[in-house]
């Protein structure tokens, strides 16, 4: 039965990227000018998002008089609207009779595509396209370059950026208030959650690995989580005395600036795992069902542990395996060599 649900879900996919592409095509035929503004389609994940973010800001740079306008989920609106290179942000329920010179599909929906369809730009940019082509060559890029792709022809310059989150003084000092609470000077983030149960790494073993952090790099722990992960972060308090949950009340903003400041990131493949790589601090990504080399961290001090096995990539819902999920694979010791590969003890 999971089986049938999935292979509807991918069909139903198809079908969805087939149909974008071929508005695309139909728009492409219509005169085109400078856009004077722009729509970015992104109803996505957190991760995801943070995957996305420097197309924003490449847009931005090579179109600076256009209104630059986000869809995205209420979720992630915080850390998009504190983008200096966004306009407006607006969710599903705000699309209405106002007209975009450029619509660009990042991750769309039916209901996006319909409104489309009934309030046609001057182009449409889909990621179906890229998608299609990247599946002919047989290479699928980091998912940031990807995005990169889909936006290409809004882009002058082809210069790169990297996604990165802005942190408001603001947000600087809530987390410095709790940080200076604590007497936090030099610390390290665990975020032990993931969306996906299949990509949660087992608890007991993220204590351990509190506790090596501790004795052989002197820091303590700060516990990342949102509000359905309470529960794991005060067992894991209560089994590694040196760790501190954060704040039930911190934003995704609050966890950048807390990231900013950290000494150190552990965690598994999450949207809160993808904030942290944006600020170039030693990281170690905990990887189970992930696509390799899809959505790693970003980052010149951000590293892996990933089995990757045949039946890689899965739904991430249902495991396969009579072994068990393959992130019961990572050990702690490959954690804790990670650990040591990314953060010296000069650091």
């Amino acid at each position: 039965m999971l089986g049938s649900s999935h292979a509807i879900a991918n069909a139903y996919e198809r079908l969805y990227l087939i149909t974008s592409m071929i508005v695309d095509s139909i728009l492409r035929l219509r005169p085109f000018r400078d856009p004077q503004s722009i729509l970015v389609i992104k109803l996505d994940e957190i991760g995801d998002m943070v995957l996305a973010m420097h197309t924003f800001e490449m847009i931005k740079r090579d179109n600076p008089h256009v209104t630059l306008t986000i869809l995205c989920k209420p979720f992630v609106a915080g850390i998009v609207a504190a983008h200096p290179s966004v306009d407006r942000v607006i969710g599903i329920k705000d699309l209405g009779p106002e007209r975009y010179d450029v619509v660009v599909d990042l991750r769309g929906s039916w209901p996006s595509l319909r409104w489309i369809l009934t309030h046609p730009p001057l182009r449409f940019f889909t990621r179906a396209r890229v998608r299609a082509r990247n599946k002919a060559t047989g290479h699928i890029p980091h998912d940031s370059r990807a995005n990169i792709s889909i936006v290409e022809p809004l882009l002058r310059s082809t210069i790169p950026l990297l996604p990165k989150i802005e942190v408001s003084p603001a947000d600087r000092e809530t987390v410095g208030v709790f940080l200076r609470s604590h007497n936090l000077d030099r610390f390290a983030v665990i975020h032990p959650g993931a969306r996906r149960p299949l990509k949660q790494w087992p608890p007991e073993r993220f204590s351990t690995v509190i506790q090596f952090i501790h004795e052989k790099y002197g820091l303590r722990t700060v516990i990342t989580g949102g509000p359905e992960d309470r529960a794991l972060m005060d067992s894991l308090c209560l089994s590694a005395p040196m760790a501190i949950a954060s704040p039930a009340d911190f934003t995704l903003l609050h966890l950048a600036a807390l990231c900013e400041r950290a000494s150190l990131f552990v965690g598994n493949d999450s949207g809160p795992m993808h904030i942290a790589s944006t600020f170039g601090l030693p990281l170690v990504g905990i990887f189970g069902p992930g696509v390799p080399g899809v959505f790693d961290p970003i980052g010149e001090h951000s590293t892996t542990v990933h089995h990757v096995l045949p039946c890689n990539p899965c739904d991430q819902i249902t495991c396969t395996r009579s072994e068990g999920p393959c992130i019961l694979l990572v050990t702690v010791d490959e954690v804790c060599e990670a650990i040591g590969r990314v953060m010296p003890l000069t650091s």
